[in-house]
């Protein structure tokens, strides 16, 4: 087997070789017809030729060797499939150096892919795990109900509430898959900012209702580009954190507008109309400590150890979502008073379609 190998490394080096041992060829036979034509001995060609075959035979051998081992290395990292380490000899060759940073760079960036579809991975499995629990808890209170009303007469308002929960965690982990995809299904186009927002105050209106929590809407009359159901969402779930982390005082939402001095120089040479929707609550509020990092993946801050009913996902999708549409969230609050979100829209650089 090594005999094989080392008849095809020998194959291989020749053809790699191959002008420069034609050269040499050529260079002996010329050697010849000019020691020919001068009718010198036949002793004297002799000589000339070994000292000159002898030293060019001996580099060869060194170089074949170095090419075996070279060769040798790269199968070897070939068949670990491990990251790139410096396995060569110091080299003067320029060539070969720019082969050894590209080989160098091609195996960080694997390395780098690697490492971020591990997280991923990781990221993507703890989601679900605690999905799964989450979705578990109205379950559990669905099939409780059923089992304290056994002759059918059920409480319709309770199932419909552990439904909705259902619906919303569905819901979530749809929008957590999509939220990765590179285009994320965008349809950036100029949008009613009041159409998106009734629809979803009409989807937690039971909610309301249920939690005697007052709704303050003042219409949001203007248009903004955007991609009218991913802003659906981020809207959806501010309400939703809103209506959680609020026991009792209401909920208002409505459009603050930017003066002219609130704008950078940046906008107002852009001649940028900022559309700012505000979802102000009275709820719990966010401790000073805990706002830098609501928007961390799986941060559920000092309301989510408290209650236990946080995942931490809400609010990091959202972001996720503002940044792709080129939108900005900014998140005001204080503990005991409540919280203000507000969304800085058509700030996208997008072309509407």
């Amino acid at each position: 087997m090594k005999g094989r190998k080392l008849l095809s490394l020998t194959g291989l080096y020749l053809k790699r070789n191959r002008t420069v041992i034609t050269a040499g060829v050529c260079g002996g036979i010329l050697c010849a017809a000019v020691f020919w034509l001068y009718r010198l001995p036949v002793e004297a060609v002799l000589y000339a030729w070994i000292l000159g075959a002898v030293p060019g035979l001996l580099l060869s051998v060194r170089s074949f060797s170095r090419y075996c081992k070279k060769c040798g290395d790269l199968e070897r990292m070939a068949a670990q499939k491990t990251g790139y380490a410096e396995p060569f000899e110091e080299t003067s060759d320029q060539l070969e150096l720019l082969y050894r940073r590209l080989l160098a760079s091609s195996y960080e960036e694997r390395d780098r892919l690697l490492r971020e579809e591990e997280e991923k991975r990781t990221e993507m499995k703890d989601y679900y795990t605690m999905w799964v629990h989450q979705v578990k808890t109205p379950i559990a209170a669905m099939n409780l109900i059923l089992q304290t009303h056994p002759g059918g007469e059920t409480d319709h308002s309770q199932l419909s509430n552990e439904l909705f929960k259902i619906e919303q965690y569905v819901e979530m982990v749809l929008q957590y898959l999509r939220a990765d995809s590179p285009s994320a299904d965008l349809v950036i186009r100029e949008c009613s900012l009041d159409t998106i927002v009734k629809k979803a105050i009409h989807k937690y209106a039971p909610v309301f209702i249920r939690k005697k929590i007052a709704l303050d809407y003042r219409p949001a009359a203007c248009l903004v580009r955007t991609d009218e159901k991913w802003l659906l969402f981020v809207i959806e779930q501010l309400l939703s954190n809103a209506l959680k982390y609020t026991e009792s005082g209401r909920i208002s939402v409505y459009q603050e507008t930017e003066s002219p001095s609130e704008r950078s120089s940046a906008r107002r040479k852009a001649g940028e109309v900022i559309r700012t929707l505000v979802i102000e609550d009275t709820g719990r509020g966010i401790t000073p400590e805990d706002i830098p990092r609501v928007f961390e993946n799986g941060y559920t801050g000092c309301n989510g150890r408290a209650g236990q009913g946080s995942t931490g996902i809400g609010l990091y999708l959202c972001k996720k979502v503002m940044t792709r549409l080129a939108h900005e969230m900014v998140i005001e609050s204080e503990p005991g008073v409540g919280t203000k979100v507000k969304l800085l829209l058509d700030m996208t650089k997008f072309i509407p379609e």
